[in-house]
């Protein structure tokens, strides 16, 4: 049940980074428990979903889903502080890392928290543009990528 206060206190800190006496609206963002976005072991991970708003518009009811997975090296958990972990590169998965990755940290005592990032990975909605977006030589073609985040925009997706 830590895992679930460790997520807890990250979406208390995303409520504090919007009062609502700004005019915005109160924090709605959720930790729904749930399965994992990749197989992993069950003994070692807890998962499931921050759903948060898209944006902190008022009257903005669009959300993203940010799956995650909590690695609990140990059944009785530390009372040392978890470890975040957010993967780098654009649209690297974080969760997918967690199996090979999580272990690692065993020697740490602590949970590791593997969340998604917006848009990456298995995150909803997805901002990946379609293949032959990049080029071979690692360019991107600047006409698809103008056609990706216009098909964003299409889509209402900040």
């Amino acid at each position: 049940m830590r895992w679930l206060l460790t997520i807890v206190a990250c979406v208390a800190s995303l409520a504090a980074a919007t009062p609502a006496a700004s005019g915005r609206p109160a924090n709605l963002s959720r930790i729904v428990a749930g399965p994992c976005a990749v197989t992993l072991d069950p003994a070692e991970f807890h998962c499931g979903t921050l759903i948060a708003p898209m944006t902190r518009t008022a009257g903005d009811a669009r959300v993203v889903r940010l799956p995650f997975a909590i690695y609990k090296p140990f059944p009785s958990t530390s009372k040392r502080s978890a470890i975040t972990l957010l993967a780098g590169g654009p649209g690297f998965t974080t969760v997918g890392s967690a199996g090979p990755i999580g272990p690692t940290f065993a020697p740490l005592g602590r949970d590791v928290v593997f969340l998604e990032r917006r848009g990456t990975g298995f995150a909803e909605p997805s901002l990946a543009c379609p293949s032959g977006t990049r080029l071979a030589n690692h360019d991107w073609d600047l006409k698809k990528v103008k056609a990706c985040a216009n098909s964003f925009r299409r889509q209402n997706i900040d």
